[in-house]
C-alpha cells in the first residue's frame, strides 16, 4: 500500500451476508424525520450486527474517496451504484458522507487531520466521527438532540453532546478547526410542519444554527456542508470565503471558511 493512500478494507462473502442481514432487519423504515426519531433510532441500534453495517459503510466512504483522489471516476461510480451504498436511506445516511469525506481529504490531505478538532452537527450516534478519530487521528465531538443516539455514542466512547444545534453555548468560541453537517438543516426545514414546531426547522432556527457554527470555529476554520444550501440561509454573510467543490459522481459540497 502506498504511503499516501487510504487504508483499504476488504470484505468476505460472510461480511456481505451480515451486512445484508442488517439491512433486512432495518427494512425501509423511514417515518417523519424528527417526529418518530426515537423509535427509528431504537430500531437501528437494535440490529444485532450493527458493527457490520458500520464497517461496510465506512469502508465504502474510504474507497469512494480514494477512487476520486486517484481520478478513477469509473470505480467511484461502481461503488456508488453497489447495493451496499445507499446514502439516501436513513439507516446508512449517518454513516455515509462520501462527498464531505472526499472534500475534507482534498482540503487537508491524508495526514492533515491529525489532532484537528472536528465537530459534527446532527452527528447521530457518531459512526463518521469514529472513522475520523480512528483512521485520521482527529479529535472529534458531536451534537445531536436524539437522546437514544447520544446515549449509544457515549457507550462507544465518543464525545457526543445532547443539545440544540442552534443554542450551542456548551461549546466554546473559536474552538474547532472543522465543522460538518449533512442534510440536517434542509431536513429540519422540510419537516417543520410535520412536528408542529414554532422554532425547530424555521428560518430563525437555521440562521441561529449557522451563527453558532461560525462562532465555535477558529479563525480560518472550515465548515463542510452537503445538501444544505448554506448561502441561501446565511443572510449575514458571516464566513470570509465560500466555495463549491464538485465531487465527481456524487455531487457538490459547500466549503465555507471563517
Amino acid at each position: 500500500m502506498a504511503a499516501n493512500s487510504i487504508k483499504r478494507i476488504s470484505f468476505s462473502s460472510g461480511d456481505q451476508r451480515r451486512f445484508n442481514y442488517s439491512l433486512t432487519k432495518l427494512g425501509r423504515y423511514n417515518p417523519p424525520f424528527v417526529a418518530d426519531s426515537g423509535k427509528k433510532m431504537s430500531k437501528i441500534l437494535a440490529v444485532k450486527d450493527l458493527h457490520s453495517l458500520e464497517t461496510m459503510g465506512l469502508a465504502l466512504n474510504q474507497q469512494f474517496a480514494q477512487a476520486i483522489l486517484d481520478g478513477n471516476n469509473s470505480l467511484a461510480n461502481k461503488i456508488c451504484t453497489s447495493p451496499y451504498f445507499r446514502p439516501d436511506d436513513y439507516h446508512t445516511c449517518p454513516i455515509l458522507f462520501p462527498g464531505i469525506h472526499t472534500a475534507i481529504l482534498k482540503t487537508f490531505g491524508l495526514k492533515g487531520l491529525k489532532d484537528k478538532k472536528v465537530v459534527q452537527v446532527a452527528s447521530n450516534y457518531g459512526p463518521y466521527l469514529h472513522l475520523l478519530e480512528k483512521e485520521y487521528g482527529a479529535k472529534v465531538s458531536g451534537v445531536d438532540k436524539n437522546d437514544i443516539a447520544v446515549e449509544y455514542a457515549r457507550k462507544q466512547g465518543l464525545n457526543i453532546i445532547l443539545g440544540d444545534a442552534s443554542k450551542m453555548g456548551f461549546l466554546s468560541d473559536n474552538s474547532f478547526d472543522i465543522a460538518i453537517s449533512y442534510n440536517f438543516l434542509q431536513h429540519a426545514y422540510i419537516n417543520v410542519l410535520s412536528i408542529n414546531s414554532h422554532y425547530f426547522g424555521t428560518d430563525l432556527f437555521i440562521e441561529n444554527t449557522i451563527s453558532e457554527i461560525h462562532r465555535i470555529l477558529r479563525p480560518g476554520g472550515y465548515y463542510f456542508s452537503q445538501k444544505e444550501d448554506i448561502k441561501d440561509y446565511d443572510s449575514a454573510n458571516r464566513f470570509s470565503s465560500f466555495s463549491i467543490m464538485d465531487v465527481p459522481v456524487y455531487g457538490s459540497v459547500d466549503i465555507l471558511q471563517k
